[in-house]
């Protein structure tokens, strides 16, 4: 069997970076609900980021967005997590679903023009910041659908 590994070096940004420069919320939502499907497959495999933030998913120069560094807890890491997970508890969906909208709203902030979010986005993220874990969305599809539930908004971001 053959086992060897193909790196490809591409030029990529984080999530946070995409923010930073983004004149327009709608790319920085478009790939946060990518981030979200991969989070998604992560949990229907039975498995959990942990560690979700918007340093831990980069996008391609063809706009892929990739998940990276699962279970490395940083700064950011930590400033995304959910209050269980800050008090110990493992890491669940529901956790990952919290950082995720975490991750979001500091990117959020970060876009130059942060105000011109749309309200459906920002009632979708307030329940996904629940501090009890069972009030969020029943999955991180749920969270990414309300994301995008705004017809004008769903056909702007695809």
């Amino acid at each position: 069997m053959d086992r060897r590994i193909a790196v490809l070096w591409e030029r990529v940004e984080t999530l946070r970076q995409l923010a930073a420069r983004s004149p327009s919320p709608r790319p920085v939502i478009a790939a946060f609900v990518a981030a979200g499907s991969h989070l998604t497959a992560l949990h229907r495999r039975g498995t959990v980021h942990g560690a979700f933030s918007p340093d831990h998913a980069m996008i391609t120069v063809n706009g892929e967005v990739h998940l990276c560094d699962h279970r490395r807890h940083d700064r950011a890491a930590v400033r995304c997590a959910a209050p269980e997970v800050r008090l110990g508890q493992v890491p669940t969906p529901a956790s990952d679903q919290y950082s995720l909208a975490a991750a979001l709203i500091e990117a959020m902030v970060a876009t130059p023009v942060h105000h011109a979010w749309p309200a459906h986005a920002r009632r979708a993220l307030v329940r996904a910041l629940s501090v009890d874990a069972a009030a969020r969305w029943p999955a991180v599809s749920d969270l990414t659908a309300a994301l995008t539930a705004s017809g004008r908004w769903r056909r702007l971001l695809w």
